[in-house]
């Protein structure tokens, strides 16, 4: 996207424009649908498909995959691990937005464009409460010196405190790459 694209608000499919309303808080919600397992898949679909389209649209499972590749683009995918959750850290983001934006998220709902909030969020300044959450877990420990015992035990700490909780999805997914990493390495020994 560059600066002087237009915000995602429609998407063709099927030979049809289909209008969108893609606020932040409706993207959101949307995710957590889909990892809601009261649910059936097509249900699931369904109840985004009614958050994310504006009037009438096809219940299509397709549709809902083509509007999330328009708004999450497809980028190199990255081994990192999560640093921040927005439903974990719903209120360290909102008192960042309000620190460094004056904006109150509670009164943006349908409101902010996804793109825009995901924009803000990126150029949040490190001085935020959100910035330093994120630095402590993203940091890593220091390897063991004679001089360190304290810096190490104070870091441990802070990242116990301010850890994320997984889904079982990511639990998941966080276990299949580990032992993909492991295979990946034996292979690389073994043809050593």
């Amino acid at each position: 996207m560059t600066l002087y694209d237009s915000l995602l608000h429609k998407i063709v499919y099927q030979g049809k424009e289909i209008e969108l309303f893609l606020t932040w808080n409706r993207v959101l919600e949307c995710l957590d649908m889909l990892e809601d397992e009261r649910f059936t898949p097509m249900q699931r679909v369904k109840y985004c498909l009614d958050l994310l389209c504006v009037g009438k649209h096809p219940d299509d499972e397709q549709l809902l995959v083509d509007i999330f590749k328009a708004i999450f683009p497809q980028k190199k995918k990255k081994d990192h691990e999560k640093y921040m959750d927005y439903k974990q850290d719903r209120g360290l983001i909102i008192a960042a937005f309000w620190q460094t934006y004056g904006l109150n998220l509670c009164q943006l709902i349908d409101k902010m464009h996804w793109q825009t909030f995901l924009d803000l969020v990126q150029g949040l300044p490190s001085n935020t409460r959100l910035a330093e959450v994120i630095n402590i877990r993203a940091r890593p420990i220091p390897k063991p010196t004679k001089y360190n015992a304290e810096e190490r035990r104070e870091l441990m700490r802070l990242k116990n405190e301010f850890r994320l909780d997984y889904t079982e999805t990511e639990r998941q997914q966080n276990l299949q790459d580990g032992w993909k990493k492991i295979a990946d390495y034996l292979i690389q020994q073994a043809k050593r």
